[in-house]
């Protein structure tokens, strides 16, 4: 009886580990698509680049919430969130929306950082980098109008512009992918090397 609710148990915890995989997963996918609906309008014009352009941006929010739930749950969040922030700070200053070259370097560097500083749920934490970019980007944009900065806010966009919402997305998921396959690399030396040290 023991031995059926232990193996319940832990059949039970690896379902929820893997629902959890899965919303993680959804979460990011759902960024994704929405960065490519943003990177379709920024290439269209009138008033279906509007409405694309909307859905984008409401789609790319809701993502954001989505994935902060999941990024919640995670542990050493306050660290993590803590870095989250001042890179987002720091990319929605430096890295204009149509630069592709600093959007890759860019991103891909916050998330490398991000997955280093995390413990776990490091794909998630670095894709709340780009996905926090947009709405601090937003504000920022809205503030410097205020002061009189309307005039650099909308310039003509280069043909690679539209690339940059989904170039941040995939460089922080990539830079944190990275980062996350060196820890992989490290743990199967650890658990090998543990026998012949015993003999």
């Amino acid at each position: 009886m023991g031995d059926g609710s232990g193996m319940d148990a832990l059949s039970g915890r690896a379902v929820g580990a893997r629902d959890l995989i899965g919303q993680d997963r959804q979460a990011v996918g759902g960024l994704i698509v929405f960065a490519m609906i943003v990177g379709v309008a920024i290439a269209l014009d009138g008033p279906v680049s509007k409405g694309l352009n909307a859905l984008g941006g409401i789609g790319w929010l809701i993502s954001t919430i989505v994935i902060l739930r999941s990024f919640l749950s995670a542990h050493r969040r306050i660290a993590t969130g803590a870095t989250i922030a001042a890179v987002v700070l720091i990319l929605a200053t430096a890295v204009r929306p149509f630069d592709l070259v600093a959007a890759i370097v860019g991103f891909g560097a916050a998330g490398a950082l991000v997955a280093t500083v995390a413990v776990d749920k490091r794909i998630v934490s670095a894709a709340l980098v780009p996905a926090m970019w947009l709405p601090v980007h937003l504000v920022i944009a809205i503030a410097r109008s205020i002061a009189g900065g309307a005039d650099r806010v909308r310039t003509d966009p280069p043909p690679t512009a539209a690339l940059v919402p989904l170039a941040m997305v995939l460089s922080a998921i990539a830079g944190a992918a990275a980062v996350e396959a060196l820890y992989r690399r490290r743990r199967p030396v650890a658990i090998r090397t543990r026998p012949t040290e015993s003999v």
